[in-house]
């Protein structure tokens, strides 16, 4: 059976991410993020990490 991770963004630049954090995005699962309105998204797509953004539910 599968794990879900669930990780926070931080408050603001990726600089704020935690090394785990950043391992985890970098391992090639799944993301889902709850909005793609957050500050660390454009290091999400620099680092060419594939997420499936929530906004229309929120």
């Amino acid at each position: 059976m599968g794990a879900i991770t669930v990780v926070g963004l931080g408050p603001g630049a990726a600089g704020y991410l935690s090394l785990e954090t950043i391992d985890i995005l970098e391992s090639g699962a799944q993301v889902i993020l709850r909005i793609e309105r957050h500050p660390t998204i454009e290091w999400l797509r620099e680092q060419n990490i594939n997420f499936v953004p929530c906004d229309a539910i929120y």
